[in-house]
C-alpha cells in the first residue's frame, strides 16, 4: 500500500480513489475519496487494490496480484455504499445468456449449453469463506465441479473468461473493490462480469448509497453490466473504459 502511494503520488495526474480498500479494512490511505497524483494533468477516477491476496503473499503463493483500473474523472460509478456484492463472472461464450437473478443451477445450464458442455464438466471457480457453504452445495447439487480457491477473486474471475485455465465460470460474494476493478481486468473482450448489491452482514446497518436510496438487509437494488469498450460510459455507472495495470505480488 505504501509503495502504491507513494508511486501514484508522482504520476502528472489529479486522481481520486472512487473505491479501496482502506475504508473497510480500517488503512490509513487510498481510502475512499482521498485525492493522488501531483495534482497536475487530467482529472481522473481511480480504484485501487494493493494486494488482492495478501494470504497468499504472506505464504509465498501464487495468484496475488497489485491492481489499478483508471476512468476519466466522474465516470466512475461509486459503490461504496456497501462492502459486499454478488458475482458472476464468464466467457463471452454465455455472457449473453447467465443472468444473476436466476437460480445457480439455471445459469449453470445455460454456461453449460452455450460452452457446448455437460453440465458435470463445468468448474465453477468459488472463493473459500463460510458465506460461500450454500452456494458450493448448489454447484454441486447440479453435477458442476468446483474450484476453491483461498484468496485472490480477483485472479480466479480472470481465468473463468479466459480459454486453457480449466474454469468456466466464477461466483459468489466478493468485496466491491474487485467487483469494480474486474470489467477493466476481463479479456477477451466480450467477457462477462454482473454485479448485484449485496444485503449488509449486519441488518442493522442503514447507509446512503450513490442513487441516494438507503441500503438495508432487502433485496438487490440493482444489477449492472459492464462490457469491456473503448469510450467512457455516462457519470453514475459503472466504468468499463479502464486501462488496468497489475501483476504478480511477491514476498521480500
Amino acid at each position: 500500500m505504501d509503495a502504491m502511494r507513494y508511486r501514484l503520488s508522482s504520476v502528472n495526474f489529479n486522481g481520486t480513489v472512487v473505491i479501496g480498500e482502506g475504508e473497510k479494512d480500517k488503512a490509513p490511505m487510498l481510502f475512499n475519496g482521498e485525492v493522488v497524483g501531483d495534482g497536475t494533468g487530467p482529472n481522473l477516477d481511480i480504484a485501487v487494490d494493493p494486494i488482492d491476496g495478501t494470504r497468499l503473499t504472506a505464504l509465498g503463493m501464487n495468484n496475488a496480484l497489485s491492481v489499478i483500473a483508471v476512468a476519466d474523472g466522474g465516470s466512475m460509478f461509486d459503490p461504496s455504499a456497501v462492502f459486499y456484492m454478488e458475482k458472476l463472472v464468464t466467457g463471452p461464450e454465455a455472457a449473453d445468456f447467465v443472468d444473476l437473478r436466476l437460480p445457480v443451477k439455471q445459469n449453470l445450464h445455460l454456461v453449460a449449453k452455450a460452452k457446448g458442455k455437460k453440465i458435470n464438466e463445468l468448474t465453477v471457480c468459488v472463493l473459500d469463506r463460510p458465506r460461500h457453504a450454500k452456494l458450493i452445495e448448489e454447484i454441486r447439487a447440479c453435477g458442476a465441479r468446483t474450484r476453491i480457491i483461498l484468496d485472490g477473486d480477483v485472479a480466479g474471475a480472470i481465468a473463468a473468461c479466459r480459454e486453457g485455465t480449466g474454469v468456466d465460470v466464477m461466483l459468489g460474494t466478493g468485496g466491491t473493490p474487485k467487483v469494480l476493478l474486474l470489467p477493466a481486468l476481463l479479456k477477451p473482450p466480450g467477457a462477462l462480469s454482473r454485479a448485484a448489491w449485496h444485503p449488509p452482514m449486519t441488518p442493522s446497518v442503514r447507509r446512503r448509497s450513490p442513487l441516494g436510496t438507503t441500503l438495508t438487509g432487502s433485496s438487490p437494488l440493482m444489477i449492472w453490466s459492464p462490457a469491456i469498450t473503448v469510450s467512457s460510459p455516462q457519470p453514475v455507472l459503472p466504468t468499463a473504459s479502464c486501462c488496468a495495470v497489475y501483476g504478480t505480488a511477491r514476498t521480500l
